[in-house]
């Protein structure tokens, strides 16, 4: 087996509308070869989005047994809505991406340890 060094992670953090989906679509235009994780929620789609593109939509009780059972790297609710980072992505692609890196959408992330 190769050793591979891990990748690197980018959060993107900021409020709703301040820009982070035109930052993040230029940042992979410009740097190419990243890899985009989709945070969960469990508001409704809007019109256009596309389970799995745009968010993971879940059921509350989906969500809530996902931070029961740890696998979520960060939760927050938003407006009533539980948005949140699967910690299953963000282990993984670095360690199967090797030295590529690894973009992740975060809402209201705090240090991580």
């Amino acid at each position: 087996m190769r050793n591979q060094a891990p990748g690197l992670v980018f959060i993107i953090s900021a409020p709703s509308g301040a820009g982070k989906t035109s930052l993040v679509a230029a940042i992979r235009e410009r740097l190419g070869d990243l890899e985009l994780s989709v945070s969960h929620t469990t508001r409704k789609p809007r019109e256009g989005e596309v389970d799995g593109e745009h968010y993971h939509f879940v059921s509350r009780s989906e969500f809530e047994a996902e931070i029961e059972a740890d696998s979520m790297l960060e939760h927050a609710v938003v407006f009533g809505n539980l948005y949140g980072t699967s910690a299953k992505f963000v282990e993984l692609k670095p360690n199967q991406l090797g030295s590529q890196q690894c973009a992740q959408r975060c809402y209201g992330a705090g240090p991580m340890a």
